[in-house]
């Protein structure tokens, strides 16, 4: 295998107990806010710049999905090293994005990590058939890395099913998408942020669309 970048570790945040840090020492977890919290302050962390933080994660990840794709459909890798490359990645990628979501790898309950295997049993099913598609040749290089780079997404959207499932039980009523905000946000999220405030069980959470950028802003 002549390009191991693949080795190179993403972002991983970490709690081991409420309210210590997570990861980037700056944070930690407040279970009695429910919410991170500035250590250096005690204030609350605004939800916008975590979200940020979860498009960093999944930016960089995807990122390394495409060179997957591109290097397997060129035959620098073959379609075995590709497929573990990406199941080690996505794996990453979900099980640190759902930690994240609920605050720490020790806010994670037996339940959490059950879904999360649940879905990665999926998205290894549908990596193998990738796999084949490349071995066969049935993938151009920038087909193959396009396609790669869509499994960030599901890590994307498992935050915001672990975020929508916390705020549920901690009683919030509503919420609204809205959009990041540039001029690369598409139509069908603009029609999403134009709702409003919608109750947590009528709205959609993102990913609205592949490659969705969109957040939630919840209100009790």
């Amino acid at each position: 295998m002549r390009n191991a970048s693949w080795n190179r570790p993403i972002v991983v945040l970490r709690a081991r107990r409420p309210g210590e840090a997570v990861g980037l020492p700056q944070y930690a977890w407040d279970e009695r806010l429910h919410n991170y919290v500035r250590v250096s302050t005690g204030r609350m962390v605004p939800r916008r710049e975590i979200s940020d933080l979860l498009r960093s994660v999944v930016d960089e990840s995807g990122q390394a999905m495409r060179e997957f794709g591109r290097l397997a459909a060129r035959g620098e890798i073959s379609p075995r090293e590709f497929y573990e490359a990406m199941q080690l990645t996505v794996r990453q990628a979900y099980n640190a994005s759902a930690a994240l979501g609920k605050g720490g790898w020790a806010q994670m309950t037996p339940a959490d990590w059950g879904r999360n295997g649940y879905n990665l049993r999926l998205e290894y099913e549908r990596l193998r058939e990738f796999a084949r598609a490349i071995e066969a040749g049935e993938r151009t290089e920038a087909e193959a890395g396009a396609q790669a780079k869509l499994y960030a997404d599901s890590a994307f959207g498992r935050y915001w099913q672990i975020r929508q499932e916390a705020e549920r039980n901690a009683g919030t009523l509503r919420g609204r998408i809205r959009t990041a905000g540039d001029d690369r946000v598409c139509a069908r999220c603009m029609a999403e942020a134009s709702k409003g405030w919608q109750p947590l069980d009528e709205m959609t959470i993102p990913t609205i669309h592949p490659g969705c950028r969109c957040e939630v802003e919840y209100q009790s």
